[in-house]
């Protein structure tokens, strides 16, 4: 099966409960919609009616705040892509110091840190490279992550300011792999249905397990460089649904795979396209 997202699309009326949290909790808190790609990566899929508000406030200083703020600072200011904080100075570390900039992750400690203009700064966008997950292998479960590599783009003709020779882009697996966990789950509601399928993301993506490394991972495709900024799309293997998202398609980063889940009996076999599903009967 291979199920493409477009690059917009509202997705109405969504399914009436927090999708990271309980169904019991429909009818009883206020749910609010949901941008499968967050709107400060530029995304435009938003599926309505979609989570809590307690779920929302974990999401977003957990998840978002540093994936967006520290993790994918540079690109976002680069790329013009939407802010309700415009920068205008970007950090930079030149040497090695005891000091980190308040607001700045703690994995950061040990570096001297300065601020550049825009302007002056080049492009740069860096992914870490991981293992496949682990259930696609039957791994045992583990806490750690295995990095491979670092997927990355730099602007052409770009170099380091004169005097400046180390650019810093924290890279935390943990946070990258639960803001894809996100996007994945989120796109599997909106498309397939939240009963469709038994979910093994929402554990992830709220911090209820530290196995992360068994559900998410980086996927054996090399990045191709493609029209959309982010791309997102479906695979069925194993008896798993398996979402692969490409962060900054465009650019030709690698993309993730994260496990959504186990179809149910509901869920349709065949997806033409994302306007249609056809449920096909099983044999």
């Amino acid at each position: 099966m291979f199920a493409p997202l477009p690059e917009a699309k509202t997705y109405l009326p969504g399914p009436g409960v927090c999708i990271y949290c309980t169904p019991e909790a429909a009818g009883r808190v206020t749910l609010t919609r949901e941008h499968i790609i967050a709107r400060k990566l530029g995304g435009a899929l938003v599926l309505h009616n979609a989570s809590c508000t307690a779920c929302a406030k974990i999401i977003n200083k957990e998840i978002e705040t540093p994936f967006l703020t520290f993790i994918l600072l540079n690109a976002r200011t680069h790329l013009g892509l939407p802010t309700s904080r415009p920068r205008t100075t970007l950090p930079w570390t030149a040497q090695v110091g005891p000091e980190v900039p308040e607001g700045l992750p703690k994995e950061l400690s040990g570096f001297d840190f300065q601020e550049a203009l825009p302007e002056d700064y080049y492009a740069k966008i860096m992914m870490p490279i991981l293992s496949a997950p682990g259930i696609l292998s039957d791994k045992a479960l583990t806490e750690q992550f295995i990095m491979t590599g670092v997927c990355s783009y730099t602007e052409p003709g770009s170099s380091p300011p004169p005097g400046r020779t180390l650019q810093v882009l924290p890279m935390n697996p943990a946070i990258t792999c639960r803001a894809i966990a996100k996007i994945a789950h989120g796109a599997a509601v909106a498309e397939f249905g939240f009963d469709t399928f038994e979910a093994f993301l929402p554990d992830v993506i709220m911090g209820r397990t530290k196995f992360i490394s068994h559900f998410v991972g980086s996927s054996k495709r090399k990045g191709r460089r493609r029209s959309h900024l982010h791309r997102i799309w479906f695979d069925l293997f194993g008896g798993l649904l398996i979402a692969n998202v490409q962060i900054f398609a465009r650019y030709g980063i690698r993309p993730y795979q994260a496990i959504v889940g186990r179809p149910k009996p509901e869920f349709p076999i065949w997806h033409m396209s994302s306007l249609r599903t056809v449920p096909t009967p099983r044999q």
